[in-house]
């Protein structure tokens, strides 16, 4: 088991059912002031990441010593955009619609209506369309996997 989950278990054990009922108020309330936006709209656009892509190994969930809230601070500065959505259970999709100076994906987060995935799909399928990302997504992947095979990562 990886140091991270092993140190998100031990702190999952340490909480009480108080902090759980609390906690689920927490994410009650998230849905509650998201819900509102999808009143008037069909589709929330953000940032998939809030910076491009980090280098091989910038999270290494195995780092000797890790606590449940150093793993939390050090990875949620990365994707903070995300978190809502899985905590509202909305649909919502990641399209590389950009690329970096590196020649890394750079995404575009789309959220839906809560049980509408159609509107997402519809959509995915007019970008893709449009703007056809698989050719270059393919050759990124072949580079990554030489590069991982250089750096013995799988």
């Amino acid at each position: 088991m990886e140091a991270a989950t092993l140190a998100m278990y031990h702190y999952g054990a340490s909480l009480t059912a108080s902090d759980l009922l609390k906690a689920m108020d927490g994410l009650n309330a998230v849905s509650r002031a998201i819900g509102p936006f999808f009143e008037t709209y069909d589709v929330l656009i953000t940032p998939t990441t809030a910076q491009p892509a980090p280098q091989l190994r910038t999270y290494d969930q195995n780092r000797a010593h890790i606590t449940h809230d150093q793993w939390f601070d050090h990875k949620g500065k990365f994707p903070p955009f995300l978190a809502a959505f899985n905590v509202t259970g909305q649909p919502a999709m990641s399209v590389p619609l950009g690329m970096s100076k590196a020649g890394l994906p750079i995404g575009i987060q789309f959220v839906g209506k809560f049980g509408r995935e159609d509107t997402l799909l519809a959509l995915a399928a007019q970008l893709e369309q449009s703007r056809p990302w698989q050719p270059q997504l393919l050759r990124m992947q072949r580079a990554l996997w030489e590069k991982a095979d250089q750096l013995n990562v799988n």
